[in-house]
Parts: C-alpha cells; structure tokens; sequence
C-alpha cells in the first residue's frame, strides 16, 4: 500500500505555529502587505497633491467626524505613511470611526485588541469589534470571528459557529477562509467529514495564491480523496508551490514526477506554469483593488 501525503493541517507553511485567519501570528506579515497595497493606493488616488496637502485633506475630514477621513488617518498613524508612525494615534482616530459603524473600522480595532497593538491584548474586546464588522458583511472580519470561535479567544469554543463565519468569508471570496474550510470538512471540524467538498474549497483558495490550500490540494489527487487519484494534477498543484518559493514539496514533486512519463510530466510543468501566472495576475489585481477607504 502507497504511503499517503499528509496535508498541511495543523500548521501553516509559513511559521510553526498554528495557522490563524489574521490572526496574532499574522497581523504583522498582513499590515507589511496592507502597507504597500495603500501607499500605491494612495498614490494613484491623490498624485496631484504634495504629501502635505493629502494628510491636511485626510484629517480636516477626520476632525469634522467624517468616519472615512477617520479611518484613513487612522491607518496612515498605523503604518507611519506620511506621517510619524504612532499606534496611540491610529488607535484614537479607529476608534472613532468604528464606533460610527465603519465596518473596516471594525475590523481594524479588532485587530488592535486581538495583537495588542499600542493597548494590552483583550479578545473579548477583539470578538465584540469583530462581530459587529462581521455583522454588516465584511469578509475579512468574519474569518477573524470564525478563528476565534474555532481557537476559544474572547469566547467560548464552539467548531459550528466557527464553520458558520468562515463560510460566511469563504462564499465572498477570502482565500484563507476557504482554506480554512477545506481544512474543517477534510477532518469534520464543526462539518460533516467531506473530503469532495474540501477538495472544492481547497481548489477556490489555491485559485486565490493560497499556497497551504495549493498543497493540499495536490496531496488529495496523489491520495485521491475527494476525487479519483490522479497524479497528474497533483504534480500541476505541488510544481506551482514550488515556484511560489516553498521547496519543502521539492520531494514530493521529484516522487510523482518518477510516476509519469516524460511526456506527461512536460504537459504538466507547461499547466502549473501557465497557472501559475493566472493566480498571480488575479492575486495583483485583487491587491490592485483592495484599500483602506
């Protein structure tokens, strides 16, 4: 009998602690790439005018209650973009645009309580900021809420109402909700156990640049779960994580390399290849579209 691929499941590829939606271990890496996503965003909305005179915009909005202008300057304090970076300022300007029901907002101080970026860590205060970004629909907010319920944060563990939040996320596109719902049917985490509907999440997230859903989904076509065993795809799917910089799947793809033929092998590289370059014009646009408004 074959030895089957274990899926990356419990941990992340990325750091060996336990994977959370934006969560702690997260929130980092995430404001590095927000970062850079609003400095071309903001460059491109406001070229005409001199750093001066954007920040000048931004908080003559902000001081007369403008929930937008609030959030905006809230977030440059946050990243220290044009101006002095000062998490006590973000903090105070986020702050009043949430409690004016901006849903971004929302989400942003709950990422404030959740990593304890400029005040002490309180996940309850992190689930009560949350819920109410998730309660008016915003996909990110909801995957933070669904990693709360699942990791018992500010809340008591509860696997269905995590399901219920990621599924939420996951129908209005957020990869890592997806991925995470992959996760939840392959094991039946809150689910009934379904390894075709974790195929068909894993799939949705790897299509997103969602490299842990990438080699899960390779895994499942070698073990052929969820779907007939085919070796084809899942040397497509490990040959894409590779390129993605990730060469821990380096022996797996050398495995079921040996297991085609030459020709099969070559169609395949061409696939992941041209695959490839698809999740990555869609992760850029996405980015290209995604700001802090």
């Amino acid at each position: 009998m074959r030895p089957a691929v274990r899926t990356f499941i419990r941990h992340s590829l990325f750091t060996n602690r336990p994977l959370r939606l934006y969560g702690v271990y997260k929130i980092r890496i995430m404001y590095l790439v927000i970062r850079f996503i609003c400095l071309v965003v903001l460059c491109a909305n406001l070229l005409a005018q001199t750093p001066v005179e954007k920040v000048r915009a931004i908080r003559a909005a902000a001081e007369q209650g403008e929930p937008k202008g609030q959030y905006t300057l809230g977030m440059l304090y946050r990243f220290g973009i044009m101006v002095p970076q000062d998490d006590a300022s973000a903090n105070k300007w986020l702050l009043k645009s949430a409690e004016q029901g901006n849903a971004e907002a929302q989400n942003a101080v709950g990422m404030m309580y959740d990593g304890g970026l400029g005040v002490e860590k309180d996940y309850v205060q992190a689930v009560k900021w949350y819920r109410k970004s998730a309660d008016q629909g915003l996909a990110e907010a909801q995957g933070m809420l669904a990693t709360m319920y699942a990791e018992g944060l500010g809340i008591q563990k509860d696997e269905a109402e995590a399901t219920k939040w990621h599924l939420k996320a996951a129908v209005q596109g957020e990869g890592k909700s997806q991925f995470n719902l992959g996760v939840r049917y392959q094991k039946g985490r809150g689910v009934t156990q379904d390894d075709k509907e974790a195929l068909k999440w894993y799939r949705r997230a790897a299509d997103q640049g969602q490299v842990a859903a990438q080699f899960n989904l390779g895994a499942m076509y070698y073990n052929g779960q969820g779907t007939a065993r085919d070796l084809f795809e899942a040397c497509v799917w490990w040959k894409i994580v590779e390129k993605s910089g990730d060469f821990r799947v380096s022996n797996n793809l050398r495995e079921v390399m040996s297991k085609l033929s030459k020709e099969e092998v070559r169609r395949a590289l061409e696939k992941a290849d041209e695959l490839a370059k698809q999740i990555a014009r869609r992760v850029e646009e996405e980015s290209n579209t995604s700001s802090f408004r």
